[in-house]
């Protein structure tokens, strides 16, 4: 091979003109290698090209990669933004932080530039809820007042502060154990040990919400422990959980066939995941980064992703606690892409008076148990 035809493979590389090409370069560098590795002095200036076009196929294959395997991230300039706003946040004192936090935090308004709003019309949410399939996403924006909310909405610069994913199947009456300590020191006070039920996953079952709070990550409605048929529509629209939040949408997943192999991995993570407590790693001004990437604790955003991972639509290997909700909503700084399929539009099933009158005279009024950050940690 003359070095002519070296230097043209090259600029073919460097032009990424064929991804076919691969192979070839391969196939290219064992032969330099091997011509190389049989000479008695070695050929340093041969060696040199070899291991030059081995180091432009590993680039072309990891641009290859983020261009089709993109999962859930924050860009650079976000991931900056949160670093720089959460230092600050971290170092102020409790007044000035929770006044900085209301002037500084987004809500949706006006809540149709995201897409359809169905508010008005409640036999089209009610069907539209019960319609939800495995693998949509529930969205939410915090009303000023929620020192968690809206922190997550400063610190990401997002409407979006809270997401969790959608679950077809039905709660059996089997039992099973539950492996965590709801005793650790760091679960949050709110902690709620996990039922005993099993849940299973079952497209003809009814939708349910698999999400992480600072209850921990539990499956709503638990129809066994509630002793009623709760929907998923009680869970968003009446439980008390859910006050805080101004604005509810959904998201569909689509092009994606749930087949039963995908079933059964999930069913088997639920088993796994159900009872984990909050994240506990990091602290919230901290919270979207490689820290939060353990899944003994675990945020919302951490547990959706980690959802998507075992469904095969996010690369295995991505650090799911470094996504935050507001990727899942195609917030400015960042946004998600799926090996397979994609998300549809957001469709409001919530929304408030949010107007700029209203914003502008909202004042912050954070309940007793919402103090600064080391209050959210159990004492």
């Amino acid at each position: 091979m003359t070095s002519q035809a070296l230097a043209a493979t090259a600029a073919i590389i460097a032009a990424g003109i064929s991804i076919a090409l691969l192979r070839e370069l391969r196939a290219l560098r064992q032969e330099l290698l091997a011509t190389a590795a049989a000479m008695e002095q070695v050929d340093e200036p041969l060696l040199a090209r070899a291991n030059s076009t081995g180091a432009l196929i590993a680039r072309k294959q990891q641009s290859i990669a983020q261009q089709q395997q993109a999962p859930a991230v924050m860009r650079e300039a976000g991931i900056g933004r949160m670093k720089s706003v959460g230092s600050v946040l971290a170092v102020l004192p409790k007044q000035e932080h929770n006044d900085l936090v209301a002037a500084l935090s987004r809500r949706a308004a006006p809540v149709s530039q995201w897409g359809p709003v169905l508010t008005a019309h409640a036999h089209v949410v009610e069907a539209r809820l019960q319609s939800l399939q495995t693998g949509d996403l529930v969205l939410t924006s915090t009303r000023v007042g929620s020192w968690v909310g809206n922190t997550v909405q400063v610190l990401t610069d997002s409407t979006w502060n809270h997401v969790a994913v959608v679950v077809r199947g039905r709660v059996t009456d089997s039992c099973e154990e539950d492996p965590h300590d709801p005793k650790h020191d760091k679960v949050k006070r709110q902690y709620v040990p996990r039922s005993k039920w099993h849940f299973e996953v079952d497209d003809e079952g009814t939708a349910h919400l698999f999400e992480a709070s600072w209850q921990g990550v539990h499956i709503y409605p638990n129809e066994m422990e509630q002793g009623t048929a709760s929907r998923i529509h009680d869970r968003l629209l009446k439980d008390s959980a859910y006050e805080e939040y101004s604005t509810i949408a959904v998201r569909a997943l689509q092009g994606v066939e749930r087949t039963a192999e995908m079933c059964r991995r999930l069913e088997a993570w639920i088993v796994k995941a159900r009872g984990t407590a909050f994240e506990a790693n990091t602290p919230l001004h901290n919270i979207f980064s490689e820290d939060a990437g353990g899944l003994d604790s675990m945020h919302c955003a951490e547990l959706t992703t980690e959802t998507l991972k075992v469904l095969g639509l996010i690369p295995a290997d991505f650090c799911s606690g470094t996504a935050p909700p507001c990727v899942y909503a195609d917030a400015p700084f960042g946004g998600v892409s799926l090996l397979h399929g994609s998300y549809g539009p957001m469709e409001i099933i919530k929304s408030e008076d949010e107007s700029e009158h209203k914003l502008a005279n909202a004042a912050f009024t954070p309940k007793a148990k919402l103090r600064h950050q080391s209050s959210v940690i159990k004492e």
